[in-house]
């Protein structure tokens, strides 16, 4: 560890300051082993020294003046640098996976993708945390976070498991504070080693979104007494553990000592409710014609719930939604795209959605699985010689997932293949597909992304998804490199997902920071868990599951997809992400403007949804729900925007800038969850065995008479995906099914 980590070399901690939304770096001053930082009267002594396995910072921050010191925040940022800019060296980079402040404490870790953890612990409270991603202009647009910070004072708001009284250095007051950095093997070894060394208590489970009835079980690891407190949906606080209502958990533990920790727990609907009710939204909040496929991921939600829950009235209003808005994006005639021609992820996703929409009435719709087929030929011209999918010179296949698009119309194609134009159509895309997905099993993670180049969660998990989603529709004898190739991105990717937080909003969901301000026109960074991308992620445990029967994609999958659908409010408003960071100070976010009303928005749009303008202002957020604009963010009929932030008026100190035809925005992309759910649980009851016979159990309860296992589906089920470690017999809805050892999936 020493030769890792060297003050001054690799290591470069710094102390600023944010007065006035300015930030501020305070004066360092070397001497020896410490630094010494000033500002004004507040002088911080900051000391190194080398553990038996890492290394610690002790800090005294000392308030030299005879007044009060209350910034905005002052804060030690840690020193290391977690920029991830290139192949292969961004797998020898740390990344901030995460962090956590409670009311007595600090901990959390930075991981790289090679798999090494960086575990950190504070035993006293620090206000809060933040990362400084790259910025242009003051904006955060950058795809790169080059160091994050902890807080030792911040105003509020916080949220509420943060200490309180931390945004105040009073006169002659000084804190002193020790944070230890130390490396960890794995996940469990981290747990272990800040209940055990550092005597905190940690909240862990198997199950963080429930089913109604299902009890709440967390794995308290504590190496002391400790009491624990359960806080309903409504408020109240209980002893009992059982989910018997839809909503938000919370768990408070806290020890005879006074350390304190938290966790949230979530008891969901039915799966089906989610996608009828994401139909719903998309009237209410309909998709936009743009340069930005991101603007009209809404079709997904409405032509996937039209084919399990026909509604005559919905359908036909997305069906109309589709005439209108669709040819405003893409020549139907010529077979080309009309905005941003060279964006492929555009007409991937649209041939996505064709055959979405051919599924939901196959015999209406079958000229959209013949339009599909074409603009899947478009697409085989941007294919390179190796087979990657490329858009002027870049590498595109894991940019959404073409690959799997592609896929997904060779499928339905197969289908009809006693035609002879879906015939040859079927073998010229899955051999596109084929070529394509090779060539992601050699390059790994030696590949690109949209924007800036760095490691980035879409770039590998939906590599991962698509090497899954081919290696399953292979013979099983075929199977093996392509899972190979998948397990190992989805390993990398770790250190870019929530897999350790104790918070059901954001557990096992991927880890983007560069949306918003395309998607909502919040003009910051931020870590967003969930986002709609979130569900390339779930795409590939649920295939990996499926190829592997690891107990462990099982588990993230359903944690996963329970942490999307919470975007989704119980009275069914569909939210676009959900911010993590807790304190962000925004310096452009886009309001309703309802004094400026738009004079009609789309023709096949409800009657009497009303547009608005936007108006810029300043706002902070921190660890809530950022709802979506496009409810109220309208253009006017037969319009075409750009999608996200070009068409915005723009409020400067000096000027106001307006543009009429505004509109533009990209949070419709909050319907990848739907189309996840869809093709992975909906109508889908899991059952996995466990090694010592018993079974952990989704949509389904499971009992033991003689020798029969006995199955309760707790909603709508057609099929019972039954991992098994031994030959039984079950009873499923009234009908007995032999289990064998290995993946199962019985039709009920």
């Amino acid at each position: 560890m020493k030769e890792k980590f060297v003050l001054g070399e690799n290591l470069n901690p710094r102390l600023f300051i944010s007065i006035n939304n300015e930030k501020i770096e305070a004066e360092k001053t070397v001497m020896g082993d410490q630094y010494v930082f000033s500002f004004e009267n507040i002088k911080a002594c900051l000391g190194f020294q080398y553990t038996e396995n890492g290394f610690r910072y002790t800090v005294k921050l000392r308030n030299e003046g005879n007044e009060d010191f209350s910034p905005e925040t002052l804060g030690l940022d840690i020193g290391i640098d977690t920029c991830m800019a290139k192949f292969p060296d961004w797998n020898d980079t740390y990344f901030p996976t995460f962090f956590r402040c409670e009311k007595s404490h600090f901990y959390g870790l930075l991981r790289k993708p090679n798999g090494e953890i960086l575990g950190v612990c504070c035993k006293q409270p620090i206000a809060s945390y933040s990362h400084n991603y790259n910025s242009k202009n003051g904006i955060n647009f950058g795809h790169r976070i080059y160091n994050s910070k902890l807080d030792f004072l911040n105003c509020p708001p916080l949220p509420k498991h943060h200490p309180i009284n931390c945004h105040t250095l009073k006169a002659k007051e000084v804190r002193e504070y020790v944070i230890d950095f130390f490396a960890c093997t794995d996940y469990e070894n981290w747990r272990v080693i800040l209940a055990e060394t550092y005597g905190l208590p940690m909240i862990d489970a198997v199950k963080f979104t429930l089913e109604k009835g299902e009890h709440i079980c967390p794995v308290i690891t504590c190496n002391k007494e400790y009491k624990t407190t359960v806080i309903l949906p409504s408020g109240a606080e209980t002893t009992d553990f059982t989910a018997k209502d839809y909503g938000l958990y919370s768990l408070e533990v806290e020890t005879a000592d006074g350390f304190s920790a938290t966790a949230n727990f979530y008891c969901r609907k039915p799966f089906e409710w989610y996608l009828k009710s994401a139909r719903e939204e998309v009237i209410d909040k309909m998709p936009h014609a743009t340069t930005h496929c991101e603007s009209w991921y809404g079709f997904f939600s409405g032509f996937l719930a039209a084919q399990h829950y026909p509604d005559s009235g919905k359908d036909e209003i997305i069906n109309n939604m589709f005439q209108e808005i669709m040819p405003l994006c893409f020549d139907f005639e010529n077979i080309k795209p009309k905005l941003i021609t060279e964006r492929v992820q555009n007409v991937s996703a649209f041939i996505s959605v064709l055959v979405a929409r051919y599924k939901s009435d196959r015999e209406k719709h079958r000229e959209s699985l013949v339009l599909a087929s074409k603009f899947a030929d478009w697409l085989i011209t941007r294919q390179g010689e190796n087979g990657a999918y490329y858009r002027n010179g870049t590498h595109y296949t894991c940019v959404i997932y073409p690959a799997k698009s592609m896929l997904e119309l060779a499928i339905a194609e197969k289908e009809l293949s006693d035609d002879e134009f879906f015939k040859e159509s079927y073998l010229r895309h899955y051999n596109s597909a084929a070529r394509a997905i090779n060539q992601l099993r050699d390059a790994l993670d030696n590949i690109e992304t949209e924007g800036e180049q760095t490691f980035e969660d879409g770039m590998i998990s939906c590599s991962a998804a698509q090497l899954g989603f081919f290696a399953l529709n292979l013979p099983k004898d075929q199977q093996e490199d392509y899972t190979k190739a998948a397990e190992y991105m989805i390993r990398l990717h770790e250190c870019l997902e929530q897999g350790v937080t104790p918070d059901c909003r954001a557990r096992s969901t991927s880890i983007r920071y560069w949306e918003a301000q395309y998607d909502v026109l919040l003009m910051s960074n931020f870590h967003t868990s969930p986002h709609g991308w979130s569900g390339w992620l779930s795409y590939a445990y649920y295939y990996l599951y499926l190829l592997t029967a690891k107990k462990e994609y099982l588990i993230k999958l359903m944690n996963s997809l329970g942490a999307c659908v919470q975007l989704m409010t119980l009275d069914g408003k569909l939210r676009w992400a959900f911010a993590v960071d807790p304190y962000i100070p925004v310096k452009r976010r886009l309001f309703k403007d309802e004094s400026d009303i738009v004079k009609s928005t789309y023709n096949s749009g409800k009657s009497t949804q009303v547009g608005y303008r936007g108006i810029f202002k300043e706002d902070v957020v921190g660890e809530e729900y950022i709802d979506m604009i496009s409810g109220w963010y309208q253009t006017d009929a037969n319009q075409k925007v750009t999608g996200g932030y070009y068409t915005c008026p723009l409020f400067l100190e000096d000027q106001t800038l307006r543009i009429d035809n505004q509109g533009g925005c990209c949070d419709n992309d909050v319907h990848e969850i739907f189309k996840c759910l869809e093709e992975t649980v909906l109508k889908k009851a899991f059952i996995h065995q466990n090694d010592d016979g018993s079974f952990l159990c989704y949509g389904c309860t499971v009992q033991k008479q003689n020798d029969v296992i006995i199955v309760d589906l707790n909603e709508f089920a057609d099929i019972v995906v039954f991992s098994a470690n031994s030959n039984f017999e079950a009873l499923i809805d009234g009908k007995i099914h032999s289990v064998r050892r290995g993946i199962n999936t019985i039709n009920c």
